[in-house]
């Protein structure tokens, strides 16, 4: 159901048919991935500078295709989805290290409003 691309620029405004949404956070995104569904896309900015590890590894795998044909999960109507189990592993992964890495919560990250 969906598949992804990464773009190697600072995001761009949001496309046609891509929903824009109020920023959160101060800093701006450095990069953008495109999550292109069956149902549009949905574009997602990464803010590298603020949880580098995370970036990286996300931005890794989705340059690789790892997220490619990946299902929606979970999906509660007006509040959330997710995503990005890959088919072949259901249960999750590995980092782009091949072991867990420490988290990098963030106060100034918030995920109280629309956006990831």
């Amino acid at each position: 159901m969906v598949g992804s691309s990464c773009y190697a620029a600072p995001p761009q405004p949001a496309a046609k048919g891509i929903r824009d949404y109020p920023r959160r956070e101060r800093t701006a995104p450095t990069m953008s991935v495109t999550l292109h569904t069956t149902l549009g896309n949905m574009k997602i900015e990464v803010f590298c500078e603020s949880v580098p590890k995370t970036a990286e590894n996300f931005l890794a795998l989705c340059a690789s295709g790892s997220y490619t044909l990946s299902p929606f999960h979970r999906l509660i109507p007006g509040f959330m989805i997710q995503t990005g189990a890959p088919p072949s592993t259901p249960k999750g992964g590995s980092s782009i290290w091949g072991e867990p890495f420490e988290d990098e919560i963030r106060p100034t990250l918030r995920h109280n409003a629309t956006g990831i």
